[in-house]
């Protein structure tokens, strides 16, 4: 957007003021909303961040400041790739776990009391079980796919498979111990 906006000769920052302050929306939560989430946002310029933030100071109750665009952007990236492979992880426990009979949620719920280290991951008990990633957050991905760099955009594409990729995992676990009636994937081990 910089480039189209400075081709007639404005400067970011004197002529106009860019910042980027990325969605930070968990659907149907019934705590968090636009105005206690905390708002990230970063600014071309010192003064396109200034008075960024000075607007969303108005309408949340807290706002993060960053260095640039770039560190904002690349704040969304973060929380995406997290939520993507907790997602992943979780789907792929479920299905081992239920193949022997162990409840995932129970197994989530006994680490979650652990002060530190560890964060349960329920999306909602998985409203959006069965979507996995396929859900809300990759049609967020894949918007923003469009407006990334072509290394961001190389990401995005690992991000949007994770559960593929934990799926060949266990048919790489299959293949090495080459037994396909043996319980090592069931919890009862080689034979």
């Amino acid at each position: 957007m910089l480039p189209i906006l400075e081709r007639g000769g404005l400067k970011a920052g004197k002529d106009f003021f860019l910042a980027f302050s990325p969605e930070r929306e968990n659907p149907g939560d019934p705590v968090y909303g636009v105005e206690n989430t905390p708002k990230v946002v970063g600014g071309i310029t010192k003064n396109c961040l200034l008075l960024a933030d000075m607007l969303y100071s108005q309408v949340v109750a807290r706002t993060v400041p960053l260095s640039s665009t770039r560190a904002a952007e690349s704040t969304k990236l973060l929380e995406n790739i997290f939520c993507c492979v907790n997602i992943a992880l979780v789907n792929e426990l479920k299905m081992i776990f239920d193949r022997m009979g162990i409840d995932v949620w129970e197994v989530i719920g006994a680490p979650a009391t652990k002060p530190f280290g560890f964060m349960p991951f329920y999306v909602r008990k998985l409203k959006y079980r069965a979507e996995g990633i396929r859900g809300v957050l990759v049609v967020c991905l894949n918007e923003r796919e469009r407006l990334a760099t072509r290394e961001r955009r190389r990401l995005i594409r690992l991000l949007n498979s994770p559960h593929e990729l934990a799926v060949g995992s266990v048919a790489r676990v299959r293949r090495k111990c080459g037994n396909r009636r043996c319980g090592c994937l069931s919890g009862q081990g080689h034979p």
